[in-house]
């Protein structure tokens, strides 16, 4: 159930046209009837092999961008050929935990190193912990018959999710993600699917044309590491709302080359996820993009809102500060006021 990577469209969409967006995705995460239905989604489609068509909607630049793809999934492995041709035969893959987005046209292959801290298990305890389920009825998607599924926070200002999952294979058909202020922020529904089909592995091989740019988006690294190459201290936020957990540090390569390292610390509650990025105070962005906190900035607290997080930017002693979330503002200022 890979929702993220199904519309990471959006990021290419931005390597595409060269501009610094900042885009985090809520995690795509699912877990009474209702509940079982959705751990077994989760449980389950590490096994399965199936292909298809999708039809993805994201919102970004104040308007919903759809594209549409054929997806092929094997186990932990998953590839995503784009089909629209403003995107120049862009494809995606998702292998081994690391993920490859390539525009051939350009010659240019994003590539990002993922794994995360928590593991399977603790992402479902903090999902029930975090959200409750509820089985919402039966429709027909993609010619197949589904359960309709709502995932609801407990608390407010969180984000919530709505997904049809196969009644048979306990495949995700469909998924919808919405914003705090119930606003859609993504769509994923597939066309039509297939069971079972064989899969060559050279589908998931990485990319390995050396006429092209190769730039690493996202590196696992220790706090330890990170303070050393950055040259400051990388600290966790004094503030962290209640029902999120820390989930792993990394080293972040701004993808619009405008020459930004940062210390990303990410955190989930099951289903949503905010982001910490820490930089260099004396490093500013050559590209002039959000990611950029300028000395006559000061210290106040900058907000940036859109459907997909709101965004809050200041100085904390030695370092900026960014931190991206779809929470309320009152939180996100709070977290990023919290970095010393």
């Amino acid at each position: 159930m890979k929702s993220s990577s199904r519309i990471a469209v959006v990021g290419v969409i931005a390597i595409i046209l060269g501009t610094c967006a900042w885009i985090w995705m809520a995690r795509g995460v699912a877990g009474s009837g209702a509940r079982s239905i959705v751990i077994t989604a989760m449980l389950k489609d590490r096994d399965l092999n199936y292909s298809g068509t999708v039809v993805t909607s994201a919102a970004y630049g104040g308007k919903m961008i759809v594209t549409r793809a054929n997806l092929y999934h094997s186990g932990k492995r998953e590839r995503i050929n784009y089909l629209e041709k403003s995107l120049h035969g862009a494809y995606m893959i998702d292998s081994g935990g690391t993920s490859y987005s390539c525009v051939p046209s350009m010659k240019k292959l994003v590539v990002s190193h993922g794994g995360e801290l928590l593991t399977e298990r603790e992402h479902i305890a903090l999902l029930l912990l975090n959200y409750r389920m509820k089985l919402i009825g039966n429709t027909v998607i993609a010619d197949r018959s589904a359960y309709e599924v709502s995932i609801i926070p407990r608390k407010p200002g969180r984000g919530s999710k709505k997904l049809w999952i196969d009644r048979e294979r306990r495949v995700v058909l469909k998924s919808e993600d919405y914003s705090a202020d119930g606003r859609l922020r993504s769509r994923m529904e597939f066309m039509r699917i297939r069971f079972d089909q064989p899969t060559p592995d050279a589908l998931f091989a990485a990319p390995v044309d050396a006429s092209f740019s190769r730039d690493e988006v996202c590196r696992r690294e220790s706090r330890e590491e990170l303070s050393k190459k950055l040259g400051i201290d990388v600290r966790e936020p004094g503030y962290v709302p209640v029902g999120y957990k820390f989930d792993g540090y990394s080293l972040y390569n701004c993808p619009c080359n405008c020459g930004h390292v940062s210390a990303q610390l990410a955190y989930t509650d099951g289903l949503n996820s905010f982001s910490v990025f820490l930089v260099p105070a004396k490093v500013s962005c050559g590209m002039g993009g959000v990611c950029d906190v300028k000395p006559n900035d000061g210290n106040r607290c900058i907000m940036q809102d859109s459907r997909m997080a709101k965004l809050c930017k200041t100085r904390a002693a030695d370092k900026s500060v960014v931190v991206v979330g779809d929470l309320s503002e009152n939180e996100i200022r709070t977290i990023t006021e919290s970095v010393r």
